[in-house]
């Protein structure tokens, strides 16, 4: 469905509130919260939420099952696939493509500038964003430079600050991000993580949360 433009909200004063009941109303199913701010040509597929403060650009194409938390900016020429979760406080730089199921957690930063300010040094109006493929996991507080891909099951650390492709079924980490293990680590590692906190919490109604080894 193509929306926009439009901002959500309680009160008249708000522009491209839809009337209950309206085609347009039902058109803007996936939007749970309020203050969401949609520009034009914006297409949400079934199943999405989009929760409180949520800023999307133009042009913008959202798949079907995907979740945004609230506080997230989604700039111009974004496409997102299906069942996709971005957590709040993110940025989604113009021209980046985010694949079927990935996650990208909260304060994650991605730019479409390579060497700011180049847009006005060179007059060059579109650069390059972001790619992110499917299944990929961005931790929270992540950077990512304009440019970069984020191949297909990687994984990008909290906090690290990527300036370079990531291979597929890699895992990095740092600033600046370098390879520390495969994907399959990693899910071994998250699975023995999920594991001892279940046994501490079924053993123990008053445990003392223990260090997640990363």
């Amino acid at each position: 469905m193509n929306l926009g433009p439009a901002v959500t909200g309680p009160g008249p004063s708000h522009r491209g509130e839809y009337p209950p009941g309206s085609p347009e109303a039902g058109q803007r199913q996936g939007i749970k919260g309020q203050y969401v701010v949609l520009g034009e040509g914006v297409s949400i597929g079934e199943g999405t939420s989009i929760w409180n403060l949520v800023y999307i650009g133009s042009r913008v194409t959202i798949g079907s099952g995907v979740t945004i938390a609230s506080l997230v900016h989604i700039a111009s020429d974004v496409t997102i696939g299906d069942g996709t979760m971005i957590e709040g406080s993110t940025f989604i730089a113009s021209n980046s493509r985010i694949g079927r199921d990935c996650f990208i957690g909260p304060g994650v930063v991605t730019t479409d500038d390579p060497f700011p300010p180049v847009r006005r040094t060179t007059g060059i109006a579109a650069w390059p964003g972001v790619t992110i493929e499917d299944g990929a996991i961005v931790c929270a507080g992540a950077r990512i430079k304009a440019g970069v891909v984020i191949g297909r099951r990687a994984v990008v650390g909290m906090g690290a600050v990527v300036i370079e492709d990531v291979p597929p079924e890699t895992v990095v980490a740092g600033v600046p991000a370098r390879s520390v293990y495969s994907r399959q680590v990693y899910d071994q590692r998250q699975m023995e993580a999920a594991i001892e906190w279940r046994l501490q919490r079924s053993s123990d109604t008053t445990f003392e949360q223990k260090p997640v080894r990363l």
